[in-house]
């Protein structure tokens, strides 16, 4: 098996338990939807992308896009560091009104982003 066709089987399997009438798909539902069956970054991310593909959008139980809070906390700690400030994720949080848990969210998706 190439790993195209390995991801896809993974795509697949977990999809097929996960709400797919719902335009809008949390990271918990993905969490809980993976369960105890260990996932790569590479597997998650080729979830995310197919999922997105298939026009639903993937965020923090909030309602919030990983797309749109990984822009705001960068522009963000831009923003703190240009100003001299500590771009710390508290920082960050405090300053975008945001839990410290959701400026890691999206900077972990920043992550898999990059792999």
């Amino acid at each position: 098996m190439t790993n195209s066709q390995h991801l896809m089987a993974f795509v697949q399997k977990i999809s097929k338990r996960l709400d797919m009438s719902r335009d809008f798909i949390s990271i918990d539902a993905l969490g809980e939807a993976i369960g105890t069956d260990q996932a790569s970054y590479e597997e998650i991310d080729a979830l995310i992308h197919w999922l997105e593909e298939q026009g639903h959008e993937v965020g923090d139980a909030t309602g919030a896009s990983l797309k749109e809070a990984l822009q705001r906390v960068l522009m963000m700690a831009r923003k703190l560091k240009s100003e001299g400030r500590e771009a710390s994720q508290q920082a960050i949080a405090t300053e975008l009104g945001i839990t410290p848990r959701e400026v890691r969210v999206a900077l972990l998706y920043a992550e898999v982003l990059a792999r």
